[in-house]
């Protein structure tokens, strides 16, 4: 092809971009799929591939159905090779939340990226998406915000990107987070709406729900699978010591990635024609998803509860369906060591060594590589230096941290309990009945430890975790 054809083709292309552009910014889904190929793929770093126009139009359905769209389209150098052309491109969008889509209540999305169109030429001569790749791009060397879809890009059925969103979980109830969108996001509101069913059947049994916040993840040098058994330990002590008029909300038991919780994360999978594996090789929960999860069951509520009416709008989404918050604490945790020895040096020790023995996952995540014992040791001092550094990292932790003081989400926890019973207090002002503050009997008990929060350290803030 000489400069000349060259130069037409590039026209030509230049032309279709514009139309796709104006038919995106419009909403007209049949007039931006009329622009991509019929197996053309989009590939974005976080999620799997849109593959074909199928997927590609749901993908379109949801976000039209949601957004409206402002793009400033930046064209780059470009190569016409036969009839394959490619050409690197950087753009801005704005997005703004339809009045009665999903993303109501929420403000404008700013967004930059960078990227790749493949473009393949048709029979007829014109020029089509085949391949889009696209990632962020800092703006003045701050963090970027995840790529939104633009005219040549995948736009996901729930949300602008398939890679993170910042907002509120509950609009009006100031938490923020930053989680997946996308296949993630899918997965989660499928999980929320499990442990609600398990909530409200719990209330129609009449019971007293306690959340229990634990640490999960190994921050701070514990181990994701110790927590996990740790959690269940507290539940099965409160429950033998409070009775069968109480259910405990365990996170532990709701945790996706944890053998408790595998089944769950396969269901909703299914459920929702997700190949998990392809999404778990690209991404994982995060904390922020988790946390999101968290603060939407934790906090909302309509108005009934079971058989009670909430008449007061103020309470609407004040946690009504929960009667107390349980913070596990240092002695929580001693008490599952102790009963593996007569100290807690040696409880800890001992539940290390049996793990270690006998649960390959605990095992791979102690391992060293190059280690090596007995006559085979000679020259892996090195491997067996760390492998000792990570077993006394587990020691410390479990006998002089481990508790919701090192866990970023039961920070959040604690600032949603807080701010629960701040929104319950103030719902109930009446200077006339001498209430200036609220009624406090209509507070959420809360726990630490074994023993009940005493009222100023119940309403005093902390640190954040996940939340922005």
């Amino acid at each position: 092809m000489n400069d000349a054809e060259a130069s037409q083709q590039v026209r030509i292309i230049d032309g279709m971009y514009a139309e796709a552009l104006k038919s995106f910014q419009a909403g007209d889904l049949d007039g931006v799929l009329g622009h991509w190929h019929e197996d053309g793929v989009y590939l974005w770093p976080a999620v799997p591939p849109a593959i074909g126009k199928q997927q590609i139009r749901a993908a379109y359905e949801g976000f039209f159905a949601a957004w409206t769209a402002a793009e400033t389209y930046h064209k780059h150098e470009i190569e016409v090779l036969g009839d394959l052309a490619y050409r690197r491109f950087s753009t801005e969008l704005t997005l703004t939340p339809k009045p009665n889509g999903a993303q109501s209540g929420n403000g404008d999305v700013r967004m930059r990226l960078n990227g790749i169109h493949v473009y393949k030429r048709a029979e007829d001569g014109s020029w089509l998406f085949k391949v889009v790749i696209a990632n962020n791009a800092p703006a003045d060397g701050a963090p970027a915000a995840n790529p939104a879809p633009a005219a040549g890009s995948r736009a996901p059925a729930t949300a602008p990107d398939d890679s993170a969103r910042t907002g509120e979980p509950v609009p009006g109830f100031p938490m923020r987070y930053a989680w997946q969108t996308g296949p993630w996001e899918a997965i989660f509101d499928k999980q929320i709406e499990l442990i609600r069913s398990d909530i409200r059947r719990a209330k129609a049994e009449d019971k007293l729900i306690v959340y229990l916040s634990c640490p999960i993840s190994a921050r701070g040098g514990g181990h994701a699978g110790t927590n996990v058994d740790v959690a269940k330990h507290v539940e099965r002590a409160l429950l033998d010591r409070w009775g069968e008029a109480f259910w405990i909300l365990n996170p532990a038991q709701y945790q996706l990635e944890s053998k408790a919780g595998t089944g769950l994360i396969n269901r909703h999978a299914k459920e929702l024609g997700i190949d998990l594996g392809k999404l778990l090789a690209m991404s994982r929960p995060q904390g922020g998803d988790y946390m999101r999860m968290w603060t939407t069951v934790l906090v909302e509520n309509g108005d009934r509860v079971g058989d009670r009416r909430i008449a007061n709008p103020e309470l609407l989404n004040s946690g009504q369906y929960f009667d107390a918050f349980y913070f596990v604490g240092p002695r929580d945790v001693q008490s599952f060591f102790l009963r593996e020895g007569n100290t807690l040096t040696a409880g800890i020790q001992a539940y290390f060594s049996r793990k270690y023995a006998n649960v390959p996952e605990f095992r791979d995540d102690f391992s060293v590589a190059g280690v090596a014992w007995g006559a085979a040791a000679a020259g892996t001092s090195q491997a067996r230096d760390e492998w000792e550094r990570r077993r006394i990292e587990f020691l410390r932790y479990y006998s002089v941290r481990a508790s919701v003081n090192y866990s970023l989400g039961s920070h959040d926890e604690w600032l949603i309990f807080r701010l629960l019973n701040q929104r319950r207090r103030e719902a109930s002002r009446d200077p006339a009945r001498f209430m200036a503050d609220g009624d406090v009997g209509e507070q959420i008990a809360g726990f630490f430890d074994g023993g009940q929060i005493d009222p100023a350290s119940s309403q005093a803030g902390i640190s954040r975790g996940y939340s922005l």
